[in-house]
């Protein structure tokens, strides 16, 4: 498991291999038990938001609160201006629905009101905002419009699109869906996968609000304070024989496996190039040893 100044080192560093962050170094970063607090300032909002992402894709984070305040650069512009500004952008942009979603802009702050058909166009207008020059802030206040789609059905079409995820592992979430609200349990391993998976969800018909209950590998207590580590020598041929086939195992193709990705962080490789999940290391060995009694 990494350290805490572990964590927060490799934090700095995909702040600094991040291009959309242009000065990683105007932001702090502080690092207690995985938890990691962002401070310090952006000169947009767009790169406040960038930073937390950035923080968030991290191997073994558990979570972040963001302080960062945007302090913007250049000449301040008043609301009417960036009240225009966004009229505009939401004009040229055909996935928002026309004249259904209006802002109300106070001292930069924007508030976004109003209706849209799917949940993707509600973060799509959400996504346009944040680019504006001059907006400090965003409260998503635009609701979905719900279609006549059963909870049953939604639920189904979720998990359909968990098993299409290459980032969601469908075995290890459940879903559960009422007054169209899709509730996620389970764990998965990183909070990647934990956003990829709330992504998938929002994306279905019918679904007007995420709520994620999933729990990312570093965030559980086996891995915290219930772990015990001991090297011991094997002697019994038998034993040696089965240790040799799991590492082979381990090192197959077949095998998911953590993959090291550009600025230092980790993805789970866990499907080949088909689209099929590839072996559980650990299930396999639930699997394995299930039954087996052990000599007292």
């Amino acid at each position: 498991m990494k350290t805490d100044s572990e964590i927060r080192e490799d934090i700095i560093r995909e702040l600094q291999w991040d291009p959309q962050i242009l000065d990683p170094e105007a932001i702090g970063v502080a690092v207690k038990d995985g938890a990691v607090t962002l401070t310090g300032h952006t000169p947009t909002y767009a790169q406040k938001l960038a930073a937390v992402r950035a923080a968030e894709r991290v191997y073994g984070v558990k979570a972040v609160a963001d302080e960062i305040k945007v302090e913007l650069s250049g000449e301040p512009r008043d609301d009417t201006e960036i009240a225009l500004a966004i009229a505009h952008v939401l004009g040229n942009n055909t996935q928002i629905p026309e004249g259904k979603v209006h802002a109300r802009v106070r001292g930069g702050w924007v508030t976004l009101e109003g209706e849209a058909e799917w949940d993707y166009q509600r973060r799509e207008v959400e996504r346009m905002v944040r680019h504006v020059p001059g907006v400090v802030g965003i409260s998503n206040a635009i609701v979905v419009k719900q279609p006549t789609v059963s909870p049953e059905q939604v639920q189904a079409k979720i998990e359909e699109a968990f098993k299409r995820e290459a980032e969601v592992d469908a075995r290890h979430v459940r879903v559960e869906v009422s007054d169209h609200t899709a509730r996620l349990y389970g764990h998965v391993h990183s909070l990647t996968e934990v956003n990829a998976a709330a992504s998938a969800a929002a994306a279905a018909p019918g679904v007007a609000r995420v709520e994620n209950h999933l729990v990312a590998a570093d965030l559980m207590h086996r891995n915290l304070n219930r772990r015990v580590e001991a090297l011991v020598t094997v002697t019994d041929p038998a034993q040696q024989a089965d240790l040799r086939n799991l590492i082979a195992l381990a090192m197959d193709e077949t095998t998911a496996s953590w993959w090291l990705a550009a600025g230092g962080t980790w993805a789970r490789h866990h499907r080949d190039s088909s689209g099929q999940p590839l072996r559980d290391l650990q299930q396999h060995l639930l699997a394995s040893t299930r039954g087996r009694a052990v000599d007292g």
